[in-house]
């Protein structure tokens, strides 16, 4: 008769046979956390410290719990080729086997083996939020971007010029009281009336004149479909921003926080993140590793083991630490102003290490790939994170009341106004009482209107001489006022003149009857 080996061989059932190993590792919370430096084995907690107990429990084992020098580290080889750190205990024997959050690498192959890894963590950046108080000046600006501001004052400058020129061009604009003629004397409305025209339409509290001519009423319609639009988006943006606050970030991938200026960024030294930074071949990530070095040379702490010293960095603010996402999730979990990015395209597989060929490794990728299948370790994890404060903050303002930080940017808008008027009354009050100034304004202006005036005539010449030659007649036009018949050669006697030529002002006299139309 024959027996099977585990009738033979009975305490392989029993596995470890309650043999107690020695097992390294490292306190990086939500992985590995205690209360405190001196803590009870019992009061560890974390992901890593559920697998150990679960592993203990199914393969029959006691376990002590061994930390690393606090300056070693993860480990890293020195020139004589020895580890220190958490990987230098188990090169050494000193322990059995590694429990913690370390990232397996080619260099580490050398010295120990891994199992199949029992979670995966992805690559973060974890900073401090801006203060919302910074930015509530900007509030009535958030509503669209820098370009669309930019583009909306082209747009009303290109619509006064081509009112301004419709005006210029059409027969229709000015027109005598009373009397059938029709002619275009004056070139139309001023660019400036034209300007804040346009500008009160834009803003729903302009532009109830219409224009005279077919033309500048097409014009002034599509503005004004232009502008119903433009004003309805900008209302429901804007109050979106007053009643919803919306977390603002520096930026929103690690390219960007490369491409900045403001924040500075590290990482623990001699960790899977330093490997990836110093080694990678990435250009992202060799850039931000090449950066992290100068840091290093002037701030050696951006590089530092110590995760208390990393955290006043970060709080510090203009600083991102560069680490698992997993632990930078649990920080923001407990610290409401602190965010962070988390770059998706890295991947830290974590894996129980044994001492090179150990012959317990298929044992434990057996177990290991069952509570993969149980999907316990993101269960672990979720715990993990439960032990931590959530910071949630409501989306929607608890206070319906607009605050004074909130219409402050209005309140800048009209002291502004208010100063450039002041600007603007001065200016006329220097150019119209000093004599000197005034004649050197007119005598510029008369130049310019000259030069305009001998284009139009240039481009015009051909096919208005006889109109030319009957508008030099004022006999045919007894209406019109020697001032308003003025030839385009003549000279600009005064500024009145000019503004009347140049702009079509009202400043003929008043029994002339010519009246300025839209």
């Amino acid at each position: 008769m024959t027996s099977s080996p585990t009738l033979l061989f009975l305490n392989v059932k029993f596995f470890f046979n309650q043999r107690t190993l020695k097992v390294g590792t490292k306190r990086m919370p939500p992985f590995v956390s205690s209360p405190s430096a001196d803590a009870d084995e019992s009061e560890f907690s974390g992901l890593c410290i559920d697998l150990l107990r679960e592993l203990a429990s199914s393969l029959n084992f006691t376990y002590e719990l061994k930390l690393p020098v606090l300056h070693e580290g993860w480990g890293i080889e020195d020139d004589n080729r020895t580890w220190n750190g958490l990987v230098g205990l188990l090169h050494k024997r000193e322990v059995d086997l590694v429990v913690a959050p370390l990232s397996f690498t080619p260099d580490k192959s050398l010295v120990m083996e891994t199992t199949v890894p029992y979670y995966h963590n992805n690559l973060a950046a974890v900073f401090k939020k801006r203060d919302p108080l910074l930015d509530k000046w900007r509030i009535y600006m958030r509503p669209f971007r820098g370009e669309v501001f930019l583009c909306l004052g082209v747009a009303l400058i290109v619509e006064t010029f081509l009112m301004h020129m419709l005006a210029w061009y059409d027969p229709t604009v000015y027109a005598s009281k009373g009397n059938k003629h029709q002619h275009r004397i004056f070139p139309g409305p001023s660019p400036d009336d034209g300007f804040w025209h346009m500008f009160g339409v834009l803003l729903s509290q302009g532009g109830s004149t219409l224009p005279e001519s077919c033309s500048g009423r097409i014009l002034q319609a599509a503005w004004i479909l232009f502008s119903i639009v433009i004003g309805a988006t900008y209302s429901g943006n804007l109050i979106a921003f007053l009643t919803v606050e919306l977390e603002q970030m520096p930026f929103q991938t690690l390219g960007e926080l490369l491409n900045q200026d403001v924040y500075k960024w590290g990482t623990f030294g001699n960790a899977a993140v330093y490997t990836l930074l110093t080694e990678s071949k990435n250009p992202v990530y060799r850039a931000l590793g090449e950066h992290l070095l100068v840091f290093a040379r002037s701030d050696p702490g951006v590089i530092s083991l110590n995760i208390s010293e990393q955290q006043r960095k970060v709080r510090g603010g203009n600083f991102a630490l560069l680490v698992e996402s997993s632990m930078a999730e649990a920080w923001t979990r407990d610290n409401c102003d602190l965010s962070s990015v988390v770059d998706t395209d890295v991947s830290f597989p974590y894996g129980v290490y044994l001492p090179k060929g150990s012959d317990y490794t298929e044992l434990l990728n057996d177990f290991i790939l069952k509570i993969w299948e149980a999907n316990l370790a993101s269960k672990w994890m979720e715990n993990s994170m439960a032990d931590s404060n959530i910071c949630v903050k409501d989306v929607v303002s608890d206070n319906p009341h607009i605050a004074v930080a909130d219409v402050q940017s209005v309140l800048y808008v009209s002291i502004v106004g208010m100063v450039l008027a002041l600007i603007a009354l001065a200016t006329e009050w220097l150019v119209f009482k000093n004599p000197r100034l005034r004649e050197w304004v007119t005598k510029a202006a008369n130049a310019f209107v000259d030069g305009f005036q001998r284009r139009h005539v240039s481009d015009n010449e051909d096919a208005s001489v006889t109109e030319d030659a009957d508008l030099k007649s004022s006999s045919d036009f007894p209406w019109r006022s020697d001032d308003a018949v003025r030839p385009w050669s003549a000279p600009v006697a005064s500024t009145a003149n000019l503004r009347r030529r140049l702009w079509g002002r009202r400043s003929h006299s008043r029994g002339s009857g010519i009246t300025r139309k839209w």
